[in-house]
C-alpha cells in the first residue's frame, strides 16, 4: 500500500492510499464481441469478426509488457490510448475498426475506474476517423484521453468495500 499526500499552497489537504491490485485484462473473445456489438450499433448488414488473430494477441501481449524494466504503456491511460490507436490504425477487423477502437478504449477506462468525457460526439468521431488516418499521432491520442478522463471515485470506493457488482 502506498499513501499520496496532497498538498495546496504547502498545506497539507489530506491523503490517498494507493492499493496494488491487479487491472481487469481484456482478450480475443471481448474484442471480438466489442467488435460485433459495434456493428449492431448501425444495424450494417457486412461482414464482421476478426481478420489478423496474430495482431491482435500481440496487441494483448504489448500493452501489458514491460522490457529490460521499461513499460511502454505504464498507466491504464496509456494503455487505453495503445488499444484505440492501434486497433484503428492495424485494421485487424473486417469491419467497424473505429468503433471497436474507440469502444474498448472507454471500456478499458471504465473497467479501471475511469469515466471519459463525450463532450461533443462529432468531435469524438473526426478524433476517431484522424487517428485511423493517421492524421493524430498516439502521444496526440494519448493526451486527448488524459484531457477528458477522470477518476470514478464512486467505482474506487466500490472496490475498497468489495462490492464490485
Amino acid at each position: 500500500m502506498y499513501k499520496l499526500s496532497f498538498y495546496f499552497d504547502n498545506v497539507l489537504e489530506g491523503y490517498w492510499y494507493i492499493i496494488p491490485k491487479e487491472h481487469p485484462k481484456l482478450n480475443i473473445d471481448i474484442l471480438s464481441y466489442i467488435n460485433e456489438e459495434s456493428e449492431k450499433l448501425l444495424k450494417e448488414e457486412w461482414f464482421y469478426g476478426v481478420k489478423d488473430n496474430d495482431g491482435l494477441s500481440s496487441l494483448l501481449g504489448q500493452v501489458d509488457n514491460s522490457f529490460f524494466g521499461v513499460t511502454p504503456y505504464p498507466t491504464i491511460l496509456y494503455k487505453a490510448a495503445y488499444f484505440w490507436y492501434t486497433i484503428s490504425t492495424k485494421q485487424m477487423f473486417n469491419n467497424g475498426n473505429k468503433r471497436t477502437a474507440l469502444l474498448t478504449a472507454l471500456l478499458y477506462l471504465k473497467l479501471n475506474g475511469y469515466s471519459f468525457d463525450i463532450l461533443n460526439e462529432v468531435a469524438l468521431y473526426n478524433i476517431s476517423i484522424d487517428v485511423a488516418n493517421k492524421k493524430i499521432s498516439f502521444n496526440q491520442l494519448y493526451q486527448y484521453i488524459l484531457r477528458h478522463s477522470y477518476i470514478d471515485f464512486g467505482f474506487s470506493r466500490k472496490i475498497l468495500s468489495g462490492k464490485n457488482s
